[in-house]
């Protein structure tokens, strides 16, 4: 295969049995993929919620999380996502939407804080800032830990005009806005304009819905505003059948983040019915435990076999099961970032990997077996280079900024733990 790309970073055109002129790249290429819902602040907690405390659930370690947010300050949040964004490019991710509801006290510092983050390591955002005025269902007042992601309806509106990047609006949850502050946030959407939001992530928050609405949460948003393929739903893992059936109907994207979700104990997403169903779906890293997209979808595949006590289960007629985890999370993500992304193609931005062929695993492949090789059977997605506009950010693994971003990083860490 040979390639050319623009000044802009977009694939100019694509030939195959061409002789290749100018750089020559060695290895199996694979577009980068996008990762749709990221809170880059929630990085620094990763590993620190595994001990056991009581009745330990999403519930409580929400109240830890609260408790970092409120020590983080825009001086400190730009080198933590700064390096987050660096291990996303080294691991495979190229974009990612940044689900930003950590306004603080200086809401647009701490918003330029992720912009400057997302140019300095490389990687291509899309900025969703989130609308966040209550604690629960029925306009509750927030709580004290959540105070932090608040920004009246007036202020959430200058402060998502004045981001100079992609970008795209949401509110938080229908926990965290009524509907009518839904409508009022709705009114900032052009026609091409991501919209993300959480929804039905636990049965708790079912139930909660169902007691004050009398109707389950996809139920309720869709019988009072029309749903599009502009709409990202995050996780969704405690959908109906009725639900999932609305939004594959409505062409909207589900944001599944499969080692989150088994992390905070949420549940397995209903996968194998939404397949059936032939639904747009991406990944996303979510709280960071892990950071790796091979490990999401591998999750994801693992999931359905374990609730279904069978292998090899999500594939299509046109893919086998590392073909369809991969195209389907490329596409969905694409989508949901709003980018014309996840594909080399001519008029497609110009991001891509590189596999690592010194990789055993990789090198010993026939050409069929090296992406489920990548996905299954590696210690980590085996990432050699990585490109974003046509201009390589990470050689031999290591993104070219990476050492002193580490070390600002690990001040962070020592400051926040």
């Amino acid at each position: 295969m040979a390639f050319s790309i623009s000044r802009l970073g977009i694939f100019e055109s694509i030939e195959e049995d061409v002789p290749p002129q100018g750089e020559i790249i060695s290895g199996p290429i694979l577009p980068s993929m996008p990762n749709l819902h990221s809170h880059a602040f929630q990085r620094a907690r990763a590993g620190l919620a595994e001990q056991a405390g009581g009745q330990d659930n999403f519930w409580t370690w929400r109240q830890e999380m609260y408790r970092l947010a409120k020590r983080i300050t825009p001086d400190l949040y730009l080198p933590l996502a700064r390096y987050l964004f660096i291990e996303m490019l080294e691991s495979g991710y190229g974009a990612v939407a940044e689900f930003h509801y950590l306004h603080g006290k200086q809401p647009r510092e701490m918003a330029e804080a992720i912009i400057q983050a997302a140019k300095e390591s490389g990687i291509r955002l899309t900025m969703i800032p989130v609308f966040y005025a209550h604690s629960d269902f029925g306009g509750k007042p927030l709580g004290d830990g959540q105070k932090n992601f608040h920004l009246p309806l007036g202020k959430y509106a200058k402060l998502y005009e004045s981001i100079d990047s992609p970008r795209g609006i949401s509110f938080h949850s229908l926990r965290a806005a009524t509907i009518e502050e839904i409508k009022e946030v709705l009114q900032l959407a052009g026609p091409e304009t991501p919209i993300h939001t959480h929804i039905a992530e636990q049965k708790k928050e079912v139930r909660d819905c169902m007691a004050v609405h009398r109707r389950r949460p996809v139920d309720y948003l869709t019988d009072h505003i029309e749903i599009d393929k502009r709409w990202a739903f995050i996780h969704a893992t405690h959908v109906s059948e009725d639900e999932l059936t609305r939004i594959v109907l409505a062409r909207a994207v589900i944001g599944i983040c499969p080692t989150t979700e088994s992390n905070l104990g949420d549940g397995f997403f209903k996968a194998m019915r939404y397949r059936r169903h032939r639904g747009h779906w991406g990944i996303g890293t979510d709280s960071h435990i892990t950071i790796d997209p091979a490990q999401e979808l591998r999750t994801l595949e693992y999931h359905q076999r374990l609730n279904y006590l069978l292998r090899n289960l999500l594939h299509s007629q046109d893919n086998d099961v590392s073909g369809y985890l991969y195209g389907n999370a490329l596409s969905g993500g694409a989508r949901a970032l709003g980018q014309k992304i996840g594909k080399i193609e001519k008029g497609y931005k110009a991001d891509f990997i590189v596999l690592d062929s010194t990789d055993p695993m990789i090198g010993s492949a026939r050409q069929e077996f090296i992406l489920p090789r990548a996905i299954f059977a590696c210690r980590a997605f085996p990432v050699k280079d990585a490109y974003i506009g046509g201009k390589r950010l990470v050689q031999d693994g290591k993104h070219l900024k990476r050492e002193k971003a580490r070390r600002d990083f690990l001040d962070v860490l020592k400051a926040l733990n």
